[in-house]
């Protein structure tokens, strides 16, 4: 079903764009990537990665859009995997907008880690994840300037529908909203969630609370961001959030993130409260540094810590050093004994065009 969807979609999209094709713009990036992995038995192993993005910028026609966007990239056994990001058609009605295909959809309130996300995962640790992007419908409807409904029904891997509703809304500056997901796709994981965003003094605070009805679990966080400059160019930033996860959605969500050439990392043991701190330094307009921990305070201290150096070589050229470790001394944190690592440094190019 979702093969032909795709399909049905494709067609539309290359119907729309043919009798504009001077229009039609490619811009995209290449990345090269060399990842090498510290074993928990001292061993080393090291992957490397060639990846294109290409994304297709496609004249508006009316009220109607179509936005296109696909990763290529090599895998350690010779061969290219796939993954499309964007294959979708979006109307703007007179009341609300109409999206069709796949698409990126999040629920994020700024949180480093969010249990009430339609796809929990979507973004963790200030990054994207592959989870973001749904094969979906989502009706997006704004009753005023401060005040919406969206409405979601997904066609996740499996064949079974997923749906999610969500409120939003501000109120004396604080940013609040409602969910609930149907999410029986895999595991069932349907939930209802609550979230709240604003500042309290020169701090900004946020929370989330969460309910799991087949785990009967609930998962609640609370977090605090705060930023300031030491000169004009110096901006430095600091996230701190604490999360209770009774469910146990934070296997997936760490799984992927740990992956290892582009596999995510299966049997992840994670404890069910975790403290995350993220602080970020901006060492001018064109380079910083960001570091991250991951921590179990009231389990046996397990702990991810990160680090991430990024520069802006030139207008399109960018370059990245990144440092993982994970440490465990009751292996809460715990992983397959073929997979269990101790550490991940990465180097990466980018160029964009």
């Amino acid at each position: 079903m979702k093969l032909k969807l795709n399909l049905m979609l494709l067609s539309f999209l290359l119907i729309y764009s043919v009798p504009a094709l001077a229009e039609v713009s490619v811009g995209g990036k290449v990345e090269a990537n060399i990842n090498t992995v510290f074993s928990d038995d001292g061993d080393l192993k090291t992957f490397q990665e060639e990846k294109l993005n290409l994304e297709l910028f496609l004249p508006v026609k009316g009220d109607t859009e179509a936005n296109f966007e696909i990763d290529l990239s090599n895998q350690s056994d010779g061969g290219v995997k796939t993954r499309l990001k964007k294959l979708y058609l979006e109307n703007h009605f007179s009341n609300f907008d109409l999206s069709l295909g796949r698409q990126p959809i999040s629920w994020s309130f700024g949180s480093l880690l969010n249990p009430v996300d339609f796809s929990l995962g979507a973004e963790a640790m200030d990054e994207d994840t592959s989870a973001k992007n749904v094969d979906a419908a989502e009706l997006y409807y704004p009753f005023n300037w401060n005040t919406s409904f969206t409405s979601v029904v997904g066609i996740p891997n499996t064949g079974k529908t997923k749906v999610g509703v969500r409120g939003r809304t501000y109120y004396k500056g604080y940013d609040l909203s409602l969910n609930y997901v149907n999410d029986a796709t895999d595991k069932d994981m349907s939930r209802v969630g609550i979230s709240a965003k604003g500042d309290i003094a020169s701090v900004g605070a946020y929370g989330a609370v969460g309910y799991y009805f087949e785990q009967k679990a609930p998962t609640y966080l609370i977090g605090i961001d705060y930023s300031f400059f030491l000169n004009d160019v110096n901006k430095i930033t600091v996230q701190a959030e604490y999360l209770h996860d009774q469910a146990d959605f934070l296997e997936s969500v760490l799984g992927e993130m740990l992956s290892l050439d582009g596999a995510s990392i299966a049997n992840l043991q994670v404890p069910r409260d975790l403290l995350a701190i993220m602080s970020k330094y901006d060492i001018d307009d064109f380079s910083s540094i960001k570091a991250f921990v991951v921590t179990s305070p009231l389990d046996d201290v397990s702990t991810l810590l990160g680090g991430e150096y990024h520069s802006q070589l030139n207008s399109n050229l960018d370059f990245k050093v990144t440092l993982s470790t994970l440490t465990s001394k009751n292996k809460v944190w715990n992983i397959d004994k073929s997979d269990l690592y101790k550490g991940q440094l990465g180097v990466s190019f980018e160029y964009s065009f």
